[in-house]
């Protein structure tokens, strides 16, 4: 089961190239984060863990840092057309919102996942960030919920028999 709901992150974080006039930008802007979490070996981090201050202070610098590392691996040739992606500084306001909001459905989707599974432990977190979604509902949100959200609550069964 681990491996099917980290597949949900990649895949909700697509929302974000739906608005960007560059959806090759946003979709790789959407995976940096990835990225640099899975070279820090701690992967994404429970929400109260992520935000405490001290480890969100230490996991920006050393996601900095990884970015960094990486950029500087990367051919000249590549290095000015990437430097702006893997700098969170430099990502455009429209575009940041939009990834932090697919974050937070990856989020919800593990939680309904969970629950599904019988977890109860998911239950105050899957109504937290239900709430946050709701309070930032865009237009892609609201596509991604209507399209695709359903499938999310099928079984593996039901989606390979097509119901």
């Amino acid at each position: 089961m681990r491996m099917a709901t980290r597949a949900t992150v990649p895949a909700s974080r697509a929302i974000a190239a739906m608005r960007s006039t560059s959806p090759g930008d946003s979709a790789l802007i959407a995976f940096t984060p990835s990225v640099t979490a899975r070279c820090n070996s701690t992967g994404d981090l429970p929400t109260p863990v992520k935000y405490s201050p001290a480890m969100k202070h230490a996991s920006a610098n050393l996601e900095s840092e990884i970015s960094a590392e990486m950029l500087g691996l990367l051919p000249e040739v590549l290095k000015p057309a990437l430097q702006s992606v893997m700098d969170h500084q430099q990502w455009p306001e429209d575009e940041a919102i939009l990834i932090k909001t697919a974050d937070r459905l990856a989020a919800w989707l593990k939680c309904r996942a969970e629950l599904r599974y019988g977890n109860r432990e998911f239950e105050q977190a899957a109504q937290q960030i239900e709430g946050k979604l709701n309070a930032v509902m865009t237009p892609e949100l609201r596509y991604f919920l209507d399209h695709f959200g359903p499938a999310f609550e099928l079984t593996l069964d039901s989606l390979m028999c097509g119901d």
